[in-house]
């Protein structure tokens, strides 16, 4: 009765005025939060000054790329199933490919001898999937297929120093991608898990048959530890990549053509759909858990997450922000973690399975104790950082393994004949 006396004309009018008063004040005035403090990921190093490019191995990597001949898809398939053994070896294959590549592998090594690796400053990406590096993910992968090949044909050829010599040097390249101080982010840090892990099959493959001196031997288990990583490396890598993670960069970029859209530094860019300050406290708590989860015993899983936007929840305050971090917020899951522990724990194994093969030389029979190889071969028993147990060993099974195996069971266990 009283709104009919009013006026249903009137009271439109009235709604509407209230509704664009409140669209109004929610796109100038907004809701957003303080800027978060997120000085606790600034990185410790800052960035090393660019090396000239002759004592730099990417553009010797790069330079090796271009040099690469005769790999038409078939030939390349072959090469990857023969380095994997998915195919019977082929010496004159294998020495035919590695002579068409000398010039490619010559490049590639003046690199490995280098002590520094450093990325370039990342360019502008010009275009839908271009990479921004000029250099190959792919074709790298094949000058470390085409080493993997040399160090098959020179430990089929009875070179077994020579052929260790070439593992060591595959390490080399992963060691330098761990300590580019120019560039690193956990991009980097996948290439290099994946360049070590290789490096480490080829010494299992080397070992199992080898008749190495055990002089040899121990001087391959000290070796070895220089390949390890270490957490305060890796907290370092995320605090990089945190820097110049793409949501921030996208909230930074929106935000600046705002400003010039609007010429209001303070208003422009913050309303109810897109809360930069919000946006960029996501990403740093974000990398903050996965540093909090580096940091944590790995036996006690926790992962750092971040709440999709749900179809039903499109009117949630900062809605553009939040659709920025699904789309662009790299999900790295236990991928921080798993770098760290898996291959570590990997090195220890190998260690063992090393020290093992020595005293069995020695001794003539396997020891019943992993105790018995300290302190002549180990300096201690090594310990599973995946459980934080010493390493299991099974003198009847004939392994030695990591309780955590069931994840990575090629890589968690190594074997040897008992009785023998």
């Amino acid at each position: 009765m009283h709104l009919k006396a009013f006026g249903y004309g009137r009271f439109l009018v009235v709604a509407a005025v209230i509704f664009i008063g409140l669209v109004v004040t929610l796109i100038c005035v907004g809701f957003d939060e303080p800027a978060y403090d997120d000085r606790a990921l600034l990185p410790v190093s800052t960035r090393a000054v660019a090396l000239a490019p002759h004592k730099n191995a990417f553009y010797f990597y790069q330079q090796a790329q271009g040099k690469i001949q005769a790999l038409g898809d078939n030939t390349r398939q072959r090469l990857k199933d023969m380095v994997a053994g998915k195919v019977a070896w082929d010496a004159q294959f294998a020495a035919q490919l590695l002579k068409q590549n000398h010039s490619a592998l010559a490049l590639f090594e003046q690199g490995q001898h280098l002590p520094h690796f450093q990325l370039p400053k990342a360019k502008a990406r010009q275009g839908a999937g271009e990479a921004p590096y000029p250099m190959s993910l792919y074709k790298f992968q094949i000058l470390i297929d085409l080493k993997r090949l040399q160090i098959e044909l020179l430990k089929r050829q009875g070179k077994e120093q020579q052929s260790l010599q070439e593992i060591f040097g595959l390490m080399k390249i992963a060691q330098q991608l761990r300590e580019n101080d120019f560039g690193n982010d956990l991009l980097t840090l996948a290439v290099r898990k994946r360049v070590q892990d290789q490096a480490l099959d080829e010494l299992v493959s080397l070992l199992q048959s080898s008749k190495l001196p055990s002089a040899v031997l121990k001087d391959t288990i000290s070796r070895l530890e220089g390949a390890r990583d270490n957490t305060a490396h890796l907290v370092e890598t995320l605090k990089l990549d945190y820097q110049q993670s793409v949501p921030n960069q996208a909230v930074d970029s929106a935000m600046q053509g705002l400003r010039e859209s609007s010429g209001n530094s303070k208003a422009a860019g913050v309303f109810y759909f897109f809360l930069p300050n919000q946006t960029k406290r996501i990403v740093a708590q974000y990398y903050e858990q996965l540093i909090i989860n580096l940091e944590a015993p790995y036996w006690r899983p926790s992962q750092a997450t971040i709440q999709p936007v749900a179809w039903w929840n499109v009117w949630m305050p900062n809605l553009l922000g939040r659709v920025t971090l699904d789309v662009s917020l790299p999900r790295y899951g236990d991928l921080p973690r798993s770098t760290l522990h898996v291959p570590n724990t990997r090195i220890s194994l190998i260690q063992t399975w090393i020290a093992l093969k020595c005293y069995k030389a020695e001794h003539g029979q396997w020891p019943n104790a992993l105790s018995a190889l300290t302190p002549r071969y180990l300096p201690t028993v090594p310990i599973d950082t995946l459980t934080g147990e010493p390493i299991q060993y099974d003198l009847q099974g004939g392994t030695i393994y990591s309780a955590a195996k069931q994840a990575h069971e090629s890589q968690l266990t190594m074997r040897f004949k008992p009785g023998h």
